[in-house]
């Protein structure tokens, strides 16, 4: 079973990991958003560690996502498992498009599908194309 750490475990380990470090050069070294002053604050507690921040402290200690946030480890695989599940249908949806689209429009579908094979596409990429869809749907 996996062990989710609360937020307080989770600004226990990463203030141990500061041990020695100083947290305006780390902050400055690995981009961490919201620099010293946010570092400061997840390792007391007083605000929860988000995903650009995990992501930068993994890169900075060299270590996986789960090391420094098992929670924000799990959301990410969430969101990647459903997103590998819609994408599949899209494609589907930008070929029906394909067949009523103008010549300028087919050449987006194509680079739309090329870029949904290769998983290029951000989640709000997905959340405009699902509004288009239900447009199109609809008429």
């Amino acid at each position: 079973m996996e062990n989710i750490w609360s937020e307080e475990e989770e600004a226990a380990r990463l203030h141990a990991r500061f041990d020695k470090i100083s947290q305006a050069k780390f902050a400055r070294d690995h981009k961490v958003p919201g620099g010293a002053s946010m570092v400061s604050q997840h390792i007391k507690g007083r605000r929860p560690i988000n995903l650009d921040a995990a992501k930068a402290y993994a890169r900075g200690f060299k270590c996986s996502l789960e090391e420094i946030s098992p929670r924000l480890a799990k959301e990410v695989k969430q969101a990647s498992t459903l997103t590998q599940q819609d994408t599949p249908n899209l494609i589907d949806s930008f070929q029906d498009w394909r067949l009523q689209a103008s010549t300028r429009s087919i050449q987006v579908i194509d680079q739309l599908t090329l870029l949904a094979k290769k998983n290029k596409l951000k989640e709000e990429d997905w959340q405009l194309i699902e509004q288009l869809v239900q447009r199109f749907s609809q008429k």
